[in-house]
């Protein structure tokens, strides 16, 4: 119970004690800095509790939840592939935030985009670095050259909250479809196109011309039930199907 409920001073021996705690119990348990940083990592709590948490762990160490939000990335981003759930629920988090905020943290963000274990990291981090910036023009001729930080830029597309953005990056991922090199790239331009909005019709007969020449066939066909139905020109889409 609450009136009963006692923390070790010990992180290691705080993290185990809240470790055994239901999902319920967490959420109802006396906030304090430990608390918080179970709320911030704990799977399947509702956003509200991450958000608290973030706010309760920027007061506790007079910081700004941006700040603690960078910081808990790293975390979870260390602890691989099973933190993943949460870190999808936090790039929500991320990249809600206001540009101006996120340009404040650039070097922060641009850090955990080269140096992230996960892609998943890399890609969010990324998507927060062109919010920062407003475009892409800064990001993209760094990782041009580098087949592993263009892919990580090309799947950040899709997370941009901005549909401006993501329409303005249309010149840079359209010249990667026909066939970029190394197939990552490629996949990646390929996935990363069904995001970009304004060119519908075009893309769709790239990716159809993808699909019926078997050049990632996989990919192509993922990325073409991402377009609106709408959009598929009739006659071509009857041929395809």
């Amino acid at each position: 119970t609450k009136s009963s409920f006692f923390l070790p001073k010990s992180p290691t021996a705080a993290a185990y004690v809240l470790g055994r705690l239901s999902n319920k119990e967490l959420t109802e348990a006396p906030r304090s800095e430990f608390v918080y940083v179970a709320l911030l990592k704990r799977k399947g709590l509702e956003r509200k509790y991450r958000v608290e948490a973030l706010e309760g762990l920027a007061k506790a160490r007079n910081t700004d939840p941006l700040t603690e939000l960078i910081g808990g990335l790293r975390g979870l981003d260390q602890k691989g592939e099973d933190s993943e759930p949460v870190l999808r629920d936090l790039a929500v988090i991320l990249l809600q935030t206001k540009p101006a905020d996120l340009a404040a943290k650039r070097s922060d963000l641009e850090k955990l985009a080269t140096e992230a274990q996960l892609p998943l990291t890399r890609q969010m981090a990324y998507a927060a670095v062109i919010t920062a910036d407003g475009s892409a023009d800064r990001t993209w001729p760094q990782v041009a050259s580098d087949s592993a930080k263009l892919s990580d830029v090309l799947l950040a597309i899709p997370l941009l909250r901005d549909t401006n953005l993501r329409a303005a990056l249309y010149p840079k991922v359209q010249p990667l479809l026909p066939k970029a090199e190394p197939a990552e790239v490629h996949r990646a331009s390929i996935a990363a196109i069904a995001a970009v909005p304004g060119h519908d019709a075009e893309t769709f007969n790239t990716l159809a011309a993808l699909v019926q020449s078997g050049t990632e066939r996989e990919a192509a066909v993922a990325s073409l039930q991402k377009l609106p139905r709408k959009s598929w020109p009739r006659e071509q889409a009857a041929m395809l199907i």
